[in-house]
């Protein structure tokens, strides 16, 4: 779940419990997000959101995901008493993993390529771990235990390639 950068983001997706792994984040080149606008963005207002990244398009555990993470975030907000969809959201929720964004790779030659075929969620555990390179330029992780945060395929100057992000409470 992209939590956006606030702690009451992190505390919906808590509540929300799945999938299990939560960023807070304030987005990346390409733009800000919906949740990133007006109340959403004030630490002192009541609204709330998240973005949610539940898998490929075509794959039938992301359809699932998507339905289970949408009844309990309704049940969550009040918007749907607890007896609605009686067959989704049940299962005990996961643990959750919080991790914060720190450091956004933007892309500044005409070629990035990657050092491995990174899908996203790996943690590296070393500082200098090359990520991959940026034209001639050498991209290395800037502290140990850095989550990779969806490394883009479109790997265009400009863009986003990759974030990087810490573990928190």
């Amino acid at each position: 779940m992209m939590a956006g950068p606030l702690a009451k983001g992190r505390e919906l997706a808590r509540q929300v419990g799945t999938p299990k792994t939560i960023i807070n984040d304030a987005g990346h080149a390409a733009g800000r997000r919906m949740r990133d606008y007006a109340a959403f963005a004030e630490p002192g207002s009541e609204r709330n959101a998240l973005l949610v990244e539940c898998g490929q398009h075509w794959a039938a555990a992301s359809g699932e995901l998507s339905d289970d993470c949408a009844v309990r975030f309704l049940r969550v907000t009040g918007c749907v008493d607890d007896g609605f969809a009686p067959h989704l959201g049940r299962d005990p929720l996961p643990a959750n993993d919080c991790f914060e964004v720190t450091d956004v790779v933007t892309i500044q030659a005409e070629l990035f390529r990657f050092a491995s075929p990174f899908t996203g969620g790996e943690i590296l555990p070393k500082a200098g771990t090359t990520l991959g390179w940026d034209g001639d330029r050498e991209v290395r992780t800037p502290y140990d235990d850095r989550m990779l945060v969806m490394p883009s395929k479109r790997l265009y100057r400009g863009q986003t390639a990759v974030r990087l992000a810490r573990r928190v409470g």
